[in-house]
């Protein structure tokens, strides 16, 4: 890895080690996201050769202090013809109440076991996560779908789409309110929308 994870331990930043090696100048190994969950550290990463030859997904747990290694991957695309994504690589949340969810190529995904991930919802790439607990998650997608779960099933929702082209970017959860960050990226422009429950 030619960056790697620095940590701030209050004086000044630590490198960690991780399990990761590129050989070629046209290869990134890159990270989308980082979650506490259960007392352990995550990371999602993408691996990409830049002519496209390959793209894949990364989960990355802390096992040991300042060391992170590999325990899953799966494809980063999704695509008809490739293995199906079976976490999402683009973005991690962990409920106070103990799930670690994810969202990404594939849809979003909730950790079972510490192992295996469930499908929650099929979606081409989930990009916005946000919610207060395991029974209580929002999801959005890259083409302005918008998706609850309530810890047994997943309704869509309905929200303002300015344009075909709108991206769930970020979805933040306070108490009643509701913040849902979207980009029409046809036009380069940005909408918050917020609401009540």
């Amino acid at each position: 890895v030619r960056s790697g994870i620095y940590r701030f331990d209050g004086a000044g930043f630590q490198h960690d080690t991780v399990a990761a090696r590129l050989n070629g100048q046209d290869q990134m190994f890159y990270f989308t996201d980082f979650a506490e969950h259960k007392g352990s550290n995550y990371a999602t990463a993408v691996y990409y050769i830049r002519d496209g030859a390959e793209e894949k997904g990364y989960l990355l747990k802390e096992t040991s202090p300042r060391r992170w290694e590999n325990i899953d991957s799966c494809s980063y695309a999704w695509d008809e013809s490739l293995e199906k994504p079976h976490f999402g690589t683009q973005k991690l949340r962990a409920t106070k109440d103990g799930t670690l969810f994810s969202v990404g190529a594939g849809g979003a995904f909730r950790m079972r076991d510490d192992e295996t991930w469930e499908s929650l919802v099929r979606m081409k790439l989930g990009a916005g996560i946000g919610g207060t607990s395991s029974k209580d998650m929002y999801f959005g997608s890259n083409d302005g779908h918008f998706y609850y779960y309530d810890g047994s099933a997943v309704k869509e929702l309905s929200i303002p789409t300015l344009s075909p082209k709108t991206f769930v970017v970020e979805i933040v959860v306070i108490g009643r309110k509701i913040f849902i960050l979207t980009q029409d990226y046809g036009k380069d422009v940005s909408y918050v929308l917020r609401g009540e429950r």
